[in-house]
């Protein structure tokens, strides 16, 4: 029988724990808003029940982290929500969401990306080798062609991060929770194997240009063209072969 306190004992959280920070991974310690403003709600219940086969981890990593404000963590927060409720609709969760941080020392100029070359450079140069997709946050993001994210598609397995070649993560410029929230949801897609369907306003593969708006409701996932969207995402390797405690 599953007990919160077995679970956290196992991964070695301490005595003192906070639910919203250190269980659902939230780095303002709360459950964040929505992308319009409204009020969140996340059931301890529902996470506990998530595992091997019905859900993914998620490495959240800040790249220059001494320029983020609390406005910027909050945006972070209110994308990982919305991609539980998006990817939650199909059954599968988001379990354990630990966060990673690169100083702007360390980033090689790399905190602030204005380029297709910055961008990949971030994400074949850098590579958390655990059982959890890696998710980008730089601090900066300024792309003329209105570029709002990347991702491997699909990423690496578990474990395998540092052996791949090329882009072996995802990573979203925080351009303001309306269009971040749902980025993070579609380049997660991506690293999955999700391909972009551009004739599909409502589906979370059209790209930001083509999707109905607001952009952050428009997060079907379903058989769409012949493509089984949800059942790509449950056969992803990130998910059949987590690792929980």
């Amino acid at each position: 029988m599953w007990s919160l306190k077995t679970e956290i004992q196992s991964v070695s959280l301490g005595q003192q724990v906070s639910v919203a920070f250190d269980l659902f991974g939230y780095i303002r310690g709360r459950l964040p808003r929505g992308p319009d403003g409204s009020g969140t709600r996340l059931s301890l219940k529902d996470w506990a029940g998530l595992g091997r086969f019905n859900s993914f981890n998620l490495d959240v990593v800040f790249v220059g982290v001494e320029s983020f404000d609390t406005t910027m963590f909050d945006e972070v927060d209110t994308a990982v929500h919305r991609m539980r409720e998006i990817y939650g609709a199909i059954g599968i969760g988001v379990k354990w969401v630990p966060h990673w941080q690169i100083a702007t020392a360390d980033a090689d100029g790399l905190d602030f990306l204005t380029s297709d070359d910055e961008l990949n450079d971030l994400l074949s140069g850098w590579a958390i080798d655990n059982n959890a997709i890696n998710l980008y946050f730089p601090a900066g993001w300024m792309f003329s062609n209105g570029l709002l994210g990347r991702s491997a598609n699909p990423g690496p397995c578990p474990g395998e991060q540092s052996q791949t070649k090329g882009n072996k993560g995802s990573c979203v410029g925080l351009t303001g929770p309306l269009l971040s929230s749902r980025t993070c949801s579609h380049e997660i897609g991506h690293y999955h194997g999700l391909e972009h369907q551009q004739d599909f306003g409502e589906n979370l593969l059209a790209q930001t240009q083509f999707a109905n708006l607001p952009t952050f409701k428009a997060v079907a996932l379903e058989v769409v063209d012949g493509d089984d969207q949800p059942d790509e995402v449950r056969q992803s390797c990130m998910v059949t072969r987590l690792w929980v405690p």
